[in-house]
């Protein structure tokens, strides 16, 4: 039998080439469904960033709108328009269309970040337009991607699906356009309660990030905030300027506009290891603290999950080597696979903190409130033991610089921490008895903080755990009772009362002070 005559190649070929077409599909598909399965409650976050970074790669002078109306959630930008390879790259949910020759080189590393936008809604629609290779412009009107699917096989058949319909676009459905507005957006459709409330979750955090963004990063110069109510917010980057000074630090001033507020920010930065750090400071020169909810460490973008850094600094440094879900960055473990990236990141982290003390120790912008750049408690308390480690020595390492500068507010001005008395925290938990403690504090210890800064300083330098610092007990107070009078408020000497008899035989004082030691020691 010649089996020639009942072998059909053609028929082979296809089906050949429709298994293999199959076979990837099925690897997309598995993909996103299993990176579908790990959104958080930081996921919304990251996704606005994701965006944006995906503009700022496409254009040096990104502008962007963030819409929340109408129960959806839009992001428009004026970036390049799509090509077939970049918009298939997108349906398919690989990298594509990134130019590593740009003047700022993509973030994307990759290629399933923008999978954290899906957290918005598993739907979205594309306006764009796309050029082809002759240049020409070819409009992409309401192209709905669809990743609702839960299983592999029906997903995998719409992303056949939505990549037919890019060809079918290209061949003769698109309007060919001449000279149009190349400007992109992407309306997600929330249909869960879990997406609606992620979307509004993403839009908590926005107005703090937004002008430290416009900040780092010099594509971003426009974004626009629409509520959902319909109130807009805009946030217009004005100018960055270096401010000179004598001691060869590069510090920045950059001015934005939030609608017709002006907003300022002071930075510090090296440009060597593109590392910049946001300073707490405002216009008028007084510290703040950072929200809690904002990371502390940026890669261009926020990396959501270091809001609790431990520091009232904002670390931004292009070339951090972060964790994948870009929640963080490799500093110590056991992996023998990021041991490079650890030394890299830990090295990084050594000249942000060598700029920082750098700019501190040279008081080239004088501040009112210096006491908020001691918040210093990097979490050494965590079940991951190695990087409890990390942070241990890091700890070290800022404590030691800072418990010499003179930064603690006191009657004779500003001291060092190491010349400075704190009280234990403990004693200042109840407001009630805050008069009466710092009164016989300031009585019987000179060179402490003022009235204003104790609880502030007193908890700071607590957290330091720096086994050299002067903290006064409650029982150091008794013995200053036990040793000596008191005058009262009106400078009448009083008789104390014997600090070893409180508890058995009253004392008749009518001092504040007395009183609550009776009270509350006795």
């Amino acid at each position: 039998m010649d089996s020639n005559n009942t072998f059909d190649r053609t028929q082979e070929v296809q089906k050949a080439k429709e298994e293999s077409e199959r076979s990837d599909l099925k690897q997309h598909a598995d993909k996103m469904l299993r990176d579908f399965e790990k959104f958080n409650d930081f996921s919304s976050n990251r996704a606005i960033w994701e965006l944006v970074q995906n503009a700022c790669d496409l254009t040096v002078n990104c502008r962007a709108i963030i819409d929340y109306r109408d129960n959806k959630f839009s992001f428009t930008h004026n970036g390049r328009p799509f090509n077939s390879n970049s918009l298939i790259s997108l349906i398919k949910q690989v990298s594509g269309d990134k130019d590593e020759n740009s003047e700022i080189p993509p973030v994307g590393k990759y290629g399933t970040g923008f999978l954290t936008t899906h957290s918005l809604g598993r739907k979205f629609i594309i306006n764009s337009v796309l050029q082809s290779s002759s240049g020409h412009f070819i409009e992409v009107k309401d192209f709905l991607i669809d990743r609702s699917p839960k299983k592999w096989e029906e997903l995998s058949d719409q992303i056949r699906l939505q990549k037919d319909k890019v060809f079918d676009i290209i061949d003769k459905s698109g309007k060919v356009v001449d000279n149009p507005e190349q400007v992109t957006s992407f309306t997600y459709l929330p249909e869960t309660d879990q997406e609606k409330i992620y979307v509004a979750e993403s839009f908590r955090d926005l107005e703090e990030y937004i002008p430290i963004v416009l900040t780092i990063n010099s594509r971003l110069k426009y974004v626009k905030i629409i509520s959902p109510d319909g109130l807009e917010t805009e946030f217009t980057l004005s100018s960055k300027e270096e401010i000179s000074n004598e001691v060869g630090i590069q510090l920045y001033r950059t001015s934005i506009k939030k609608d017709k507020e002006d907003t300022v920010i002071y930075s510090v930065g090296d440009a060597i290891n593109q590392i910049e750090i946001i300073l707490p400071i405002n216009k008028y020169l007084f510290l703040f603290e950072f929200p809690k909810r904002v990371a502390r460490l940026f890669l261009y973008y926020p990396l959501i999950g270091t809001e609790d850094f431990g520091i009232n600094f904002i670390i931004n440094c292009n070339h951090f080597l972060p964790t994948e879900p870009r929640d963080g960055i490799h500093l110590n473990s056991n992996k023998d696979q990021v041991k490079d990236q650890e030394k890299a990141n830990k090295e990084l982290i050594e000249k942000a903190s060598t700029l920082l003390f750098q700019f501190l120790n040279s008081n080239i912008l004088p501040v009112e409130n210096p006491l908020l750049y001691a918040n210093i408690n990097f979490k050494r308390n965590t079940d991951n033991l190695l990087l409890n480690q990390y942070f241990i020595g890091l700890q070290e390492k800022w404590v030691e610089s800072f418990k010499n500068l003179e930064i603690v507010e006191t009657k004779t001005g500003y001291k060092k921490v190491t010349d400075v008395t704190f009280l234990n925290p403990v004693l200042l938990e109840n407001d009630g008895y805050f008069d009466s403690i710092y009164f016989l504090f300031d009585k019987f210890y000179t060179d402490i903080p003022s009235k204003l800064t104790i609880k502030y300083w007193s908890s700071f330098v607590s957290k330091w755990e720096y086994a050299e610092a002067n903290f006064v007990s409650n029982e150091d107070l008794a013995k200053k009772i036990e040793e000596c009078s008191l005058t009262d408020f009106d400078g009448n000497e009083i008789e104390c009362c014997v600090w070893r008899t409180i508890s058995t035989n009253p004392c008749s004082c009518t001092h504040p002070a007395i009183e609550f030691y009776q009270c509350s020691f006795g």
